[in-house]
């Protein structure tokens, strides 16, 4: 397993380096908890080691690991994206995610000489709010609402057999949607109209965004998610959603992302990542949260969710799902 390599730096007195296969314990030890236990790091961790996109850094004070955060290079090598970041308790509010951030965009400035904008996506709208006064340079491009429920194998089957028994025009609707491989899913991405479906110019997909008009971006996102393409009767694609499985401590985690422009298709797309999820072979509780267009009534899907289908458990939050974006800061003269 070839890591990544670059020099150690020492910024501000903190030293920074390159996360390796060893740092696994560390880096989870940071924080516990987090995301009320449905951290994903902890099951991608030595898969993002290996991706040659993602680069990891650790932050490390008296000898021990605490800060982490990823940097992944997307939209043909010209955007960052900030995930997964996390300091300890004991050390925040001292400025540590700029420092192992300023360490990881001296490498990747060279590395990828193209970069010119970072971004990160936050449920944190309180803070959110408050960032353009404070950072005049980063700009709030989407807000994506969240419908989300907890249940587990048992209970789920039994609302999807209950939901075909009571609604045939629904199992209808069910059978328009259609699974797209890799290949489908990357010519419905080229030619669908991007003005209705990504008016912002960006898509999320797993809670990482993309700019639409980078087709090298759709593989990244494809091969990790399954993708459903509802069609018109031109065989036009009209929206589309990705669904995505992890395995985090406390549960199976399903994130999925729609685009288009009907709450009813929005419906019908829940319902279908509900029977994907189904035919999952695993017996773990399930986390399922769905990202909506802002445009569109969440309260009624949401009733659809909590009324018709039953699944009431609304353990997990729904706040806003945000995508800031900012110009790429110049780090290399303050190393």
């Amino acid at each position: 397993m070839k890591e990544k390599r670059a020099a150690p730096a020492t910024v501000d007195g903190v030293l920074c380096r390159i996360a390796t296969q060893g740092d696994y314990q560390a880096v989870l030890d940071i924080n516990r908890n987090v995301y009320n236990g449905l951290d994903y790091l902890s099951s991608k961790y030595h898969e993002y080691l290996n991706d040659p996109r993602r680069n990891l850094g650790v932050a490390i004070v008296d000898g021990r690991i605490v800060g982490f955060v990823m940097a992944y290079v997307i939209d043909g090598d010209t955007s960052i994206t900030w995930q997964a970041g996390r300091i300890h308790k004991d050390f925040q509010g001292l400025g540590l995610s700029n420092k192992l951030g300023h360490y990881l965009q001296s490498i990747l400035k060279e590395r990828y000489p193209k970069l010119q904008r970072e971004h990160y996506t936050s449920a944190n709208w309180p803070v959110i709010s408050k960032i353009p006064p404070r950072r005049p340079k980063e700009k709030l491009v989407m807000k994506r609402p969240r419908v989300s429920f907890d249940t587990n194998p048992t209970d789920l089957n039994q609302i999807l057999k209950n939901q075909s028994k009571k609604q045939e025009d629904l199992i209808d609707a069910l059978k328009k949607i259609h699974v797209l491989s890799i290949e489908e899913g990357v010519v419905a991405l080229k030619n669908c109209d991007w003005s209705s479906l990504f008016p912002t110019g960006f898509l999320i997909a797993n809670w990482e965004p993309y700019m639409i008009q980078y087709a090298s971006n759709y593989p990244l996102f494809l091969q990790d998610s399954t993708m459903l393409a509802t069609r018109d009767k031109r065989g036009q694609v009209e929206s589309i959603s990705f669904g995505t499985s992890i395995n985090c401590p406390a549960a199976l985690k399903y994130r999925a992302d729609y685009y288009g422009n009907s709450e009813q298709d929005a419906i019908h797309h829940i319902v279908k990542h509900a029977v994907l999820i189904s035919q999952l072979d695993q017996k773990r509780d399930i986390s399922y949260a769905i990202l909506l267009p802002e445009t569109l009534d969440n309260q009624a899907i949401k009733d659809f969710v909590v009324t018709k289908m039953g699944l009431t458990n609304q353990r997990t939050d729904e706040n806003l799902a945000l995508l800031i974006s900012m110009p790429s800061r110049n780090f290399l003269s303050k190393m």
